[in-house]
């Protein structure tokens, strides 16, 4: 288990953006997961920044796009940014296929 994860967040008016930094699994997909659930508000855009992610582990991605569907956040208003942006996002791409090693 990594105990290095940090969210950073701040809130502008109606943009909630998210800096995430350190190791990213299961543990931190749940970390992740109930930030969005406590702080951000319906209708408000997400703009989460993966800059900072070392090491990604594939449970913790999983977890988190299965779990992501349940928030009810519309994906307009959801948006990755930074280095490992695309190992986020809900359609695997060929740089980022649902199963991987990084």
């Amino acid at each position: 288990m990594f105990s290095n994860f940090k969210i950073s967040a701040q809130q502008e008016n109606n943009v909630m953006e998210m800096k995430l930094d350190g190791n990213f699994n299961a543990s931190s997909a749940q970390q992740l997961l109930y930030y969005m659930r406590m702080h951000c508000d319906r209708g408000s855009s997400i703009v989460i920044d993966t800059g900072g992610l070392n090491k990604l582990e594939v449970f913790g991605l999983n977890l988190f796009r299965y779990q992501l569907k349940w928030l009810k956040i519309d994906p307009a208003n959801l948006l990755f940014i930074g280095a490992k942006q695309s190992y986020f996002m809900d359609v695997p791409t060929p740089e980022a296929p649902m199963i991987f090693n990084v």
